[in-house]
């Protein structure tokens, strides 16, 4: 088990912002946060591994632009993670999970669809030369926003990936 209590207060964050005259530049912004994150890896036998874990948190930032905004939401409050995974001598199967909720496009505070990531990695290794492999993303085709700012940028729809690889 990990468990972490944390707490962060930064003065001077530096992000690219546009200024009023809609020109990219280098701005200074204060950003805080606080929150819990606990995770746990448990070994259930030699074969079956799991990995889980959460964070609850409350990310905001100060934009000294626009003062009477105060202080406002950035990324998201909620994060859940898990997986399981299966090896033996020739295979190695893994699903894995990550969720973003509570999202909000800082530029605009728009609250968002939360953010679900899945993935499946299948491998065969008849011997120490040779391996088949079979990646999986987005398992569940999911059209989920994965920037956090302004943009709106969409996930890949659902991809994959077979390879073979031999080792010398």
């Amino acid at each position: 088990w990990k468990v972490a209590v944390f707490k962060s207060d930064v003065k001077n964050f530096m992000r690219l912002k546009e200024d009023k005259n809609c020109v990219p530049k280098q701005m200074n912004e204060d950003t805080k946060n606080h929150g819990l994150e606990v995770s746990v890896d448990v070994r259930h036998n030699e074969n079956w591994h799991s990995n889980w874990g959460f964070v609850v948190q409350d990310p905001k930032f100060y934009d000294a632009r626009y003062p009477k905004k105060g202080w406002q939401r950035d990324y998201g409050r909620l994060q859940l993670n898990g997986g399981v995974t299966y090896r033996d001598d020739d295979w190695q199967v893994s699903l894995q999970a990550a969720y973003t909720g509570e999202r909000v496009l800082s530029s605009y505070q728009e609250e968002v669809r939360p953010l679900l990531i899945t993935s499946l990695h299948v491998a065969y290794t008849p011997t120490e030369e040779w391996e088949v492999y079979f990646d999986a993303d987005n398992l569940l085709n999911r059209e989920d926003i994965t920037s956090h700012v302004s943009s709106r940028y969409n996930a890949q729809p659902f991809n994959y990936l077979l390879g073979v690889k031999y080792r010398f």
